[in-house]
């Protein structure tokens, strides 16, 4: 497999979010923070680093209440125990003026033929697979849990200054529980993690049109990168694109 990142500040003074590629371990992340002051870069530093040393112990693998005889489970609870270890951590931190400070995370974890997609928050996955780019996980906002109650009216009668207000994020306070899910990876998939910098900005069609367009992660991630910014994006601008195989391993 291959992968590059890339994280733009864009038109915010500072960047709140952090991403991580580990090709090693075949993990890769995306944490956009929150909290005001300098608690966003915090929190969004502290989850990924905390998930990524989860993944890079050994150690952790063999903890007791683990179910070794069921592969799936198993990977679940790897990541549901990595990101409670996040939680602690940020909880932990979160004193004086950084009580406020929290963080959404996107997670893929790639082995082989299974691909592993945790997400807090309302940073994104999504795979583009023979043209076609599938979003893989379902925004913790308001905005998107109206819309999946076909209740999005009320959302334009409440003021849109509540459409990015997520609903679950990985804080001392908030609710913390990630969606976890297991999809079959196949040669030649693209993955795609990103912060609502990007999504804000660009479509569906455009996403899928810069991913195609490019050989290499790296530029696909600079692409994008640089098109969402283009488009007037508000907020930082993060990124991480993997290929996988293109054989099998």
């Amino acid at each position: 497999m291959s992968a590059s990142g890339t994280s733009l500040v864009g038109r915010r003074s500072n960047n709140e979010d952090a991403f991580r590629v580990r090709e090693d371990l075949g993990l890769f992340l995306v944490a956009d923070g929150m909290g005001g002051h300098e608690g966003g870069e915090i929190a969004s530093r502290l989850v990924a680093d905390a998930v990524t040393r989860y993944f890079a112990d050994p150690d952790a693998f063999t903890q007791p209440g683990i179910d070794l005889r069921d592969p799936q489970r198993l990977d679940a609870e790897r990541m549901e125990r990595a990101i409670r270890v996040a939680r602690r951590e940020v909880l932990a931190a979160a004193t004086g003026h950084l009580r406020e400070m929290g963080s959404t995370l996107a997670a893929l974890w790639l082995r082989d033929d299974r691909a592993l997609v945790a997400h807090v928050g309302d940073s994104r996955v999504y795979r583009l697979r023979g043209g076609q780019l599938k979003q893989l996980t379902q925004d913790h906002s308001i905005l998107a849990e109206l819309a999946s109650a076909g209740a999005r009216g009320i959302l334009e009668r409440m003021g849109a200054d509540l459409e990015g207000v997520v609903t679950r994020c990985i804080s001392s306070g908030g609710n913390s529980e990630p969606d976890i899910a297991l999809h079959q990876a196949q040669p030649g998939d693209v993955f795609l993690l990103c912060s609502d910098g990007l999504t804000d900005a660009l479509t569906d069609t455009q996403i899928a049109y810069e991913l195609e367009q490019s050989a290499e992660p790296e530029e696909a991630a600079r692409r994008l990168a640089a098109r969402a910014y283009e488009l007037g994006s508000q907020d930082n601008i993060t990124c991480v694109v993997v290929h996988a195989p293109l054989v099998d391993a």
